[in-house]
């Protein structure tokens, strides 16, 4: 059975010729809709010095939004839908990157780092204990400096969240992709499964490193890394 999917023909020829009707001010209009994941468009403010109408794209269930500003004199029908399109797209993206970021392995990821951070930290103040530096402002840039130079898991925290993008709402971004004939994103989409076993290697990349945090080679080559005062 087919996944509930709905999308709306907006006549914007009507909004853009009424924008200042108040009845639309707070109007709001379904866009498309996959299964619980609804998309809507709203007018939010007129900007009469530029001649700019300028309008929000939103979705349920999620903080934020995409804004499209047409302009007027120089926007066509046709420009403004692409436009619109383009802001579901990155608003579908956007959230992805959000459940990303709340899956298990990202969290582990996210953990490693702390347990890293803190690890530097000790190195670092250590360091300055044995030097009898006190001053806090000065300890403080000196640790900030030490843990931004050293860390390692930061960048496969990062590469997580690109391996994984495509990834997570893939069915829903294809359906759209398919419905709005974007075939460039639907192509990239379809590339990004490529990722997943990549995301295999960075999470071993990690465990093997948390295990290499409380290795004494790591204290030692930790400390020469150690500036000097």
């Amino acid at each position: 059975m087919l996944p509930e999917v709905k999308v709306y023909k907006i006549d914007y020829e009507f909004i853009v010729s009424n924008y200042l009707d108040k009845k639309l001010w707070q109007k709001q209009w379904n866009l498309f809709i996959y299964k619980k994941h609804i998309f809507t468009l709203n007018l939010l403010r007129i900007e009469t010095k530029d001649n700019v109408i300028v309008f929000e794209i939103r979705k349920n269930n999620y903080w934020s939004s995409e804004w499209v500003h047409y302009n007027i004199n120089n926007t066509s029908i046709k420009i403004l839908i692409q436009q619109i399109n383009g802001a579901i797209f990155r608003l579908m993206c956007s959230y992805e990157i959000s459940k990303i970021k709340e899956t298990e392995g990202y969290n582990n990821i996210l953990e490693a780092r702390e347990q890293e951070e803190e690890k530097l930290r000790e190195i670092a103040k250590n360091f300055l204990d044995e030097n009898q530096v006190s001053n806090e402002d000065i300890r403080k840039v000196y640790i900030d400096n030490y843990i931004s130079r050293n860390t390692k898991i930061d960048i496969q925290l990062q590469n997580y969240v690109d391996y994984y993008k495509y990834n997570y709402c893939t069915d829903m971004l294809i359906t759209f992709c398919k419905i709005t004939g974007d075939k460039n994103r639907l192509d990239t989409i379809k590339n990004a499964s490529h990722n997943i076993s990549k995301l295999n290697n960075i999470e071993l990349t990690v465990d093997e490193f948390i295990k290499e945090l409380e290795s004494e080679e790591y204290n030692d080559r930790l400390s020469e890394e150690l500036p000097t005062l």
